[in-house]
């Protein structure tokens, strides 16, 4: 029995890892869900499940697209840009090994135009480093509701994120790809990689361990058309 709870504690501490590093989790659940349109729907938690907020109650739950709620009012901690609209977001930690961390992966529309719902569409996710200095790519894969692969993007670190250190990556997408966003249902992590690691003593532009950039990239070859044949 004690090894049990022993084991659950060290499950709760593990997931609050990214929010122990980045501060409060911006997107932890909420009780009350502020509409665009002035309305407010009460919860007993209200959570982002993808492009929506599911607000469970007693008597059943509510599904209320992500586009329709005010994401400022509810939910104060995210730092939301003027003119941004978020329009999918996969809270809380999405990938993990001994060296990186991957957490809210997210898709928002910017400098939206109110009329004709257009703008640019961006993709981020939040990034821990907790090795020696690099560059970090996450590379993402966007489905649709059936599951089909849309396209696949890479989003880097600019500059070296630091030892324990943190980023937010960002790609704006190409206009091909952002005239399928609507369609986007789930984003996916398919690959990380480290780049240009400095190590103690070396150049910024060693490799880590006995990688080749070659084996890098055949990896992230092998990574990617595993996770488009799922």
């Amino acid at each position: 029995m004690g090894l049990r709870v022993y084991l659950f504690w060290c499950c709760v501490l593990f997931a609050s890892i990214p929010s122990i590093a980045f501060g409060e989790d911006p997107f932890e659940p909420v009780k009350v869900v502020y509409m665009a349109s002035g309305e407010a729907i009460y919860c007993q938690m209200g959570s982002i499940e993808g492009t929506q907020v599911v607000c469970r109650k007693a008597n059943g739950s509510v599904w209320v697209p992500l586009e329709n709620v005010n994401f400022g009012k509810t939910f104060p901690k995210y730092k939301k840009r003027e003119g941004e609209t978020v329009l999918l977001v996969h809270a809380g930690q999405l990938y993990r090994d001994e060296f990186t961390i991957v957490s809210n992966l997210r898709m928002v529309r910017e400098d939206e135009n109110t009329a004709s719902r257009t703008g640019r569409v961006s993709i981020l996710c939040d990034v821990i480093n907790r090795s020696d200095p690099c560059r970090i790519r996450v590379s993402v894969l966007a489905k649709d509701l059936h599951g089909s692969s849309r396209f696949a993007i890479d989003l880097d670190s600019d500059p070296i994120v630091g030892k324990d250190g943190n980023a937010a990556l960002k790609r704006q997408l190409e206009p091909s790809e952002a005239n399928l966003a609507r369609l986007i249902a789930t984003l996916r992590v398919g690959d990380v990689e480290r780049r240009n690691v400095k190590r103690k003593g070396e150049g910024e532009d060693s490799l880590m361990g006995a990688l080749s950039a070659e084996n890098l990239r055949e990896q992230k070859i092998r990574s990617l058309k595993k996770a488009f044949l799922e």
